[in-house]
């Protein structure tokens, strides 16, 4: 079960289907995004409104913040690319979908996923071949005239 921070100041439990409840949380392990950040403030709260002992009942770790979620993003893009049939084992039921689904799928977007944070040329083009088919912009920009690599790679 993960705490978020959506827009504004509402806050958002996620979790797996089979955990639909706050009372699902006793004994369990509650993701957020750093110790002292507003999420841990949320979950201790949360665990506190069920009459749980937030250091005893449940367990609340840091997962990292933006940096943490980046890296683990890149981390599973590229399982995803060496390890498909596995991915599509693991990510399949999550979605309901079939493993020959989520490999298609893979395959689909695989090109202009990154691995390390850059966006590639191709991926750039692709981004804005889909924008303009779709009519969200009217024209291709110059992609070099709006886009830096100042702040990639993300180191992992």
């Amino acid at each position: 079960m993960t705490a978020t921070q959506a827009d504004g100041n509402d806050f958002v439990l996620v979790g797996a289907p089979e955990g639909t409840k706050m009372a699902d949380l006793k004994g369990q392990t509650i993701g957020v995004t750093r110790i002292g950040a507003a999420t841990w403030v949320f979950a201790r709260m949360a665990a506190r409104a069920q009459g749980w002992d937030p250091d005893r009942d449940v367990k609340i770790t840091g997962l990292g913040g933006l940096r943490g979620a980046s890296r683990a993003l890149f981390q599973a893009l590229r399982f995803m690319k060496q390890s498909a049939t596995e991915a599509a084992a693991i990510i399949g039921p999550k979605l309901g979908w079939s493993p020959e689904v989520v490999r298609a799928a893979h395959a689909a977007c695989a090109p202009i996923f990154s691995e390390d944070g850059r966006i590639h040329p191709e991926s750039r083009r692709a981004m804005q071949d889909a924008l303009v088919e779709a009519g969200s912009v009217k024209r291709r920009l110059p992609l070099d005239e709006h886009y830096t690599t100042e702040f990639t790679p993300v180191r992992l």
